[in-house]
This record gives structure tokens, sequence and C-alpha cells, in this order.
């Protein structure tokens, strides 16, 4: 099944959906963004999609329910959740990376920095905070030159217009 699936899911250049559940989208999408082709699986993020439920109703207002009444117990009393969360932990499924023989993704390998690049990087980034806050002030001090001059300026004539009245 996992020889099917890339193909067919990489093949349209429109939008196309793969549901299942979040946790083995999550351990899918590793597997399938693994590719050459450069194609990018996305976990889709409307989760509002498809509220509706199907199982088995209960009418509650029956006497003597007794699936009812053990299913309360089960829900209630944690045991449910216990065994679901022992098979999540000891039956894990075995999904596409499994039978693909997948072994994680090809990473080449990271350089290491040495420690005078980390310093060097942090002085670019103070040097370049240094150049903003050396323009910022001079910006302010233009507009605050400029705005001196407009006051000297209005009252340079305001005092020539009202000393000839």
């Amino acid at each position: 099944m996992a020889l099917h699936l890339y193909p067919n899911i990489s093949k349209c250049h429109d939008k196309l959906v793969y549901m299942d559940t979040t946790e083995h989208i999550l351990e899918l999408l590793d597997y399938l963004n693994d590719n050459r082709d450069g194609i990018v699986f996305m976990k889709g993020s409307d989760d509002e999609f498809l509220l509706t439920y199907f199982g088995i109703q209960i009418d509650p207002y029956q006497r003597n329910n007794y699936v009812l009444d053990r299913l309360k117990v089960l829900i209630s009393s944690g045991i449910y959740n216990w065994w679901e969360a022992w098979f999540r932990k000891n039956k894990k499924r075995k999904l596409f990376p499994h039978y693909a023989n997948w072994t994680g993704p090809n990473f080449d390998a990271l350089e290491r920095r040495d420690f005078f690049e980390k310093f060097e990087a942090l002085g670019k980034i103070w040097a370049l905070s240094c150049i903003m806050c050396i323009i910022v002030y001079a910006i302010e001090w233009i507009d605050h030159g400029v705005n001196l001059c407009k006051g000297l300026l209005a009252g340079w004539v305001y005092g020539i217009i009202y000393s000839y009245v």
C-alpha cells in the first residue's frame, strides 16, 4: 500500500486530501515529504471538517440498559482510557514507513560553527542595531531642527509684519 500512496497523491496538481487520525498523519508527513520531487505535504488546519461521528446509538432512556451501564462504568472509571493507552503503547500500528523499509529522511551533516563565528554574528547584529539607532537619532534631530527653524521663521515674519503696522 505504501508503494501506491505517494504516486497517487503526488500526481495530482490540484489539492488532494488523505484523511486519517491526527497521530497517523503526523507519522506519515515525514515519510511523504522525504521525496526527490520537491512536493510538500501538510497537515490540514481545519478542525471542524467532518465533525459527524458514526457509531452505535444507545438510547439512554431505556430501563435496565446493560450496555449503557457497562459503558458508563468503563468510561467514568478510566479503565477504557487505560486500555486504550496501553494498546497504543504496546501495539503500535505499522504504517507506510514500516512496510516501505523507510529509515528516515536523509540530511546532510550540518557544518558546526566555530566559537569565533558566533561572536562575529553577534557583533554584526550589534553593529546593525547601532546603525539603526544612529539613523533614527539623525532623523529626530533633523525633524527637531526643522521645527525649530519653522518657529524662528514664523516669529521673524510675525515681527516684521507687526513692526510695520
